[in-house]
């Protein structure tokens, strides 16, 4: 709760910094009648460094709620799991929230493990541009 309270006060420009706000939280949180005080109301380190990362957005001044296009082109997959490099084919696809956007097996075939030569890293380009924004997945399939 603390991190989540934090981050609407600084949205909502309560206060102007991050810690500002984590302060403000932690007093208002300390109960005066039974003597109890917190002076870190939000003690966890990701969750103070979360209403940081939310600062540095804010003061950044890019828009980052709406949403952006992106075209896609290429993947480079590295550190693939164990994948039997003789005798496995893969393939993915591209969802964009719930649609898919690119079947590259039926937009090309399976591609052959052999081809990345067990070098672990994969250069794959699509068949053509695939336009995405917002969620994106990619969905990763060997056989």
């Amino acid at each position: 709760t603390g991190s989540f309270c934090a981050s609407l006060m600084l949205w909502c420009g309560v206060f102007e910094s991050a810690e500002e706000n984590l302060n403000y939280f932690a007093r208002r949180r300390t109960d005066s009648t039974i003597g109890k005080f917190s002076p870190v109301a939000v003690t966890s380190p990701s969750q103070r460094r979360f209403v940081n990362y939310l600062e540095a957005v804010l003061k950044s001044r890019i828009d980052y709620i709406s949403s952006k296009r992106m075209i896609l082109t290429e993947l480079t997959i590295m550190g693939q799991p164990h994948l039997n490099c003789e005798s496995c084919n893969l393939t993915f696809i591209v969802e964009n929230g719930l649609h898919v956007e690119y079947d590259h097996g039926k937009a090309v075939g399976l591609l052959s493990c052999s081809a990345a030569k067990c070098s672990g890293v994969w250069h794959v380009k699509t068949a053509f541009p695939v336009v995405v924004n917002k969620d994106v997945s990619i969905r990763f399939y060997y056989f």
